[in-house]
């Protein structure tokens, strides 16, 4: 008699366990899933155990542990429960398809590149171009501010002299 209550009293799932819990602190589903922040029928699947596809299991996993926290559950508890009631099957993890164009968008790249660094060359050429013109024109200026100072200078010396 003994081991049939120790398995019985293992058998708890976590729905059960939580339902229990939630009755005994006297809460409606209402109130826990306002709580939770969550649909009411969320949180009777929860309590019926009934894992369907709508939801994935790690925010499933998640509303369980939040659920269990508002009840004070001990999470350690409610973490025993789940690792037994999920099947390992279920835990694996599933190959990621990806939907990159891969090499299609390489090949289409390349020119798209090229002409990119095209416009580059081309500004770069185009500003160093204006900043040699630039730099002319002032060499230029102060070339001829100069001679008008030298002919200032002198017409200023000539003046002082005679």
């Amino acid at each position: 008699m003994n081991i049939k209550s120790k398995t019985e009293k293992t058998a708890i799932t976590v729905g059960q366990r939580l339902l229990k819990e939630r009755e005994a602190l006297g809460f409606s589903l209402e109130n826990v899933a306002e709580k939770l922040c969550l649909k009411v029928c969320v949180v009777r699947e929860i309590e019926k155990d009934n894992n369907s596809n709508d939801i994935d299991p790690t925010f499933l996993r998640g509303y369980i542990r939040s659920y269990a926290k508002l009840l004070k559950i001990p999470e350690k508890e409610i973490l025993n429960l789940l690792e037994v009631s999920t099947p390992k099957n279920s835990m694996s993890m599933s190959h990621v398809h990806t939907y990159s164009l891969g090499k299609i968008q390489k090949k289409g790249e390349g020119w798209l590149m090229k002409f990119t660094w095209l416009i580059i060359a081309m500004i770069i050429t185009m500003i160093s171009i204006w900043w040699w013109q630039d730099y002319k024109v002032e060499k230029q200026e102060i070339k001829v501010m100069a001679k008008k100072n030298q002919v200032g200078v002198s017409d200023f010396e000539n003046h002082l002299a005679s």
